[in-house]
C-alpha cells in the first residue's frame, strides 16, 4: 500500500490565495475545455437518434441527477471543518460515500424499470441503468478529488477532470457509431 499524502504544507494565507486562484483558473479553464467537447459530441449525436430515444436518455439523466443529489449527504462539508484527524475522516468519509453511493445505485437499478413506467417511458430502464454505474463511479471519486483540492493540488484535480470528459466523448462516440441508440448519451 502507498502512503498517504502528506498535510498540506503550513502556508501562508497570501499562499493559499495564490494557489487556490491559480487552481481555481486551471480547473475552470480544462473544465470549459472537457465540457464543451462533450456537449459537442452530444450535439452531433442527437442528429443520429429520435427524438423518443433523446427524450429517454433526458429523463434517465434527470432521475439519476435528482437521486445522487438527494442522498449525497455532503461529505465535503463535515471535512472542510475538520483540520485535526483530516486523514481519519478522510477514510471514513470515502467509505461513507462509496458505500451509499453502491447501495443507491443498487436500489436505482431495481426500480428503473418502475420509476420510468410511473413517468410513462418504460423504454428509458436501461438507459437509466447506465446512469446508476456512473453514479456509483462518481461516488467512489468524491473523497478523493476533495484529498487533493485539501491538499491545494488542483493541477491535479484539473487532471481527473480533464480525463473524465475525455472518456465520456470517447465511450458517447463509441456507443453512438455503434448504433446504441439513447444510450450513446448516457
Amino acid at each position: 500500500m502507498s502512503e498517504p499524502d502528506p498535510a498540506p504544507p503550513d502556508v501562508s494565507d497570501a499562499e493559499v490565495v495564490a494557489r487556490s486562484t491559480s487552481g481555481a483558473a486551471k480547473t475552470t479553464l480544462i473544465g470549459l475545455f472537457g465540457r464543451g467537447a462533450g456537449l459537442l459530441v452530444t450535439l452531433l449525436l442527437t442528429h443520429f437518434i429520435s427524438k423518443a430515444e433523446y427524450g429517454n436518455a433526458n429523463l434517465a439523466m434527470i432521475v439519476a441527477t435528482v437521486v445522487n443529489t438527494l442522498t449525497l449527504l455532503s461529505p465535503q462539508q463535515a471535512l472542510l471543518t475538520r483540520h485535526e484527524g483530516y486523514d481519519e475522516a478522510a477514510g471514513v468519509m470515502h467509505t461513507f460515500a462509496s458505500t451509499t453511493g453502491v447501495g443507491v445505485g443498487l436500489v436505482l437499478w431495481l426500480l428503473a424499470p418502475w420509476i420510468v413506467a410511473i413517468l410513462g417511458q418504460p423504454e428509458a430502464a436501461t438507459i437509466l441503468r447506465v446512469y446508476c454505474v456512473a453514479l456509483v463511479l462518481e461516488r467512489m471519486s468524491v473523497m478523493p478529488i476533495l484529498g487533493l483540492r485539501y491538499r491545494l493540488r488542483f493541477g491535479d484535480v484539473a487532471r481527473v477532470d480533464f480525463l473524465g470528459d475525455m472518456a465520456y466523448v470517447a465511450l458517447t462516440v463509441g456507443t453512438g457509431l455503434s448504433g446504441a441508440g439513447g444510450l450513446c448519451l448516457a
